[in-house]
């Protein structure tokens, strides 16, 4: 039996719901960006259900902030000392 890299152990599936709120995008929207390779893929999970790596989700949005912030979109935190 093949034991699965520790990250692979601890890793949690998000359903669309979750998805969708975690991220703040519609269904319609999170598809259309999975179609066009900008957002991760969905991975089955059942006959009929599919969910999405946590990881996967947070790492696409940690590049989106480092995305927003190269083009200027959103301001950076101000460090106070």
């Amino acid at each position: 039996m093949d034991v699965p890299a520790p990250s692979a152990r601890n890793e949690v599936f998000l359903r669309l719901p979750l998805v969708s709120a975690r991220v703040g995008l519609k269904k319609s929207a999170i598809y259309a960006r999975v179609a066009e390779g900008t957002f991760p893929s969905a991975v089955k999970i059942g006959r009929r259900a599919v969910a999405w790596q946590a990881t996967a989700i947070d790492t696409w949005m940690q590049a989106a902030v480092v995305r927003s912030i190269h083009r200027g979109d959103v301001s950076q935190p101000e460090t106070r000392l």
